[in-house]
């Protein structure tokens, strides 16, 4: 690559080529249908519901500087078979931080939406504080009471046995704008057999639309917040893990939960 971009590049810039980051988005999704219209089963529709999304993102986000749309996702979910009455889908963004140092950098980690005061969780790891080790998560407190969606809040180590705080702030979120700033945070092994730390959070109800790009939106409320894009995000479909599905047999209003809830 550099051969062929350096003869032809300006003196006074350098290329640089970064590999993408990446934002997963995760499903729990209640699945309203007619079965006097289908003779598919429970489990033939779930996995229907799964291929539909799997190849929703394969269609329409598999690059770079793309945007997923809400509703164009439940559309496509409710296209998988006609029986389909009604979809409903809860989201939930994660972003996977393999590098521990991110935490202490002028890196900021974002989830490029605004999100849910007090949604905010991590998986388990490993953690030195005072020269104590800790087996701990993150998890955010607002800074007012009620929360303000616009507002601010800390980010706290957690005991992950006792579930008492260890250190109250070791970051900050915006609510706004879905950045994360780390301040004072070790981070020394993973746990749970992962590679990664795993930080979720839930989008507000009027920020479900992600953008890896530049789009104009005109939002109805005032608390809907179209935050700064990076070109080098890519999203992704958190559906390694369990899906869940609820259906709803409309002409019996009978629902059946046939997978339990993902623990991620």
């Amino acid at each position: 690559i550099n051969e062929v971009f350096k003869p032809r590049s300006v003196m006074s810039l350098k290329h640089e080529f970064v590999d993408p980051e990446y934002l997963y988005i995760g499903f729990d999704v209640s699945v309203s249908y007619d079965p006097n219209q289908t003779n598919y089963s429970a489990t033939d529709i779930a996995a229907l519901v799964r291929g539909a999304i799997s190849n929703f993102f394969e269609t329409n986000l598999s690059t770079l500087d793309r945007t997923f749309f809400y509703s164009q996702l439940t559309d496509a979910i409710k296209t998988a078979l006609p029986a389909i009455v009604s979809v409903l889908a809860n989201m939930r963004l994660q972003l996977r931080v393999a590098d521990s140092t991110a935490f202490n950098s002028t890196k900021n980690l974002r989830f490029l939406a605004a999100i849910e005061p007090g949604s905010l969780v991590s998986t388990y790891f490993t953690t030195l504080v005072r020269g104590i080790s800790y087996n701990a998560y993150l998890q955010d407190y607002p800074d007012t009471i009620p929360a303000d969606q616009t507002g601010t809040g800390k980010i706290a180590l957690v005991d992950s046995t006792t579930k008492k705080v260890i250190v109250s702030n070791v970051g900050t979120v915006n609510y706004a704008t879905g950045v994360l700033s780390f301040s004072d945070l070790v981070v020394t092994a993973y746990m749970s057999n992962l590679s990664d730390v795993r930080v979720s959070a839930v989008p507000q109800e009027l920020s479900k639309n992600i953008t890896t790009k530049s789009v104009t939106a005109t939002p109805v409320s005032t608390g809907a917040v179209v935050p700064v894009p990076a070109h080098s995000i890519k999203a992704a479909a958190d559906i390694a893990l369990p899906l869940t599905i609820v259906f709803t047999l409309i002409s019996k209003l009978f629902i059946k939960s046939i997978i339990p809830n993902a623990s991620y």
